[in-house]
């Protein structure tokens, strides 16, 4: 998403919580972009391969896909996403949408729940 894509509803004042935080609230709607969720052929899948990658947030995308994929994490795996453009150093907060899109392809078949 962007940040066109969040339509703030709601001012929410700091009051309304315990302790009250320090910062100001607001109730969002997020609109999702409708040619990404066209494009999306499993849903189901990639909402795994996220839960899986951010589990390990804070580690570089491959020691996260390693922990994520167990014994589907082969050779043959890291050569498909280098080929693809992955920097399996890089930490996965960094990726955008679209990059966790690509990733998903360029998984394909290596991603098991």
């Amino acid at each position: 998403l962007s940040l066109h894509d969040a339509l703030p509803i709601l001012k929410i004042p700091a009051g309304a919580f315990w302790p009250p935080p320090k910062i100001q609230s607001a109730l969002v709607v997020l609109v999702p972009d409708a040619a990404r969720a066209a494009a999306l052929v499993d849903a189901p899948g990639l909402q795994t391969l996220l839960s899986g990658i951010f589990s390990h947030r804070r580690q570089t995308l491959g020691n996260a896909l390693k922990h994520h994929l167990g014994e589907a994490w082969t050779q043959d795996v890291k050569d498909k996403l280098a080929e693809a453009g992955f920097d399996l150093n890089k930490r996965p907060e960094t990726f955008s949408v679209d990059q966790f899109l690509r990733l998903q392809q360029a998984l394909g078949s290596s991603i098991r729940e």
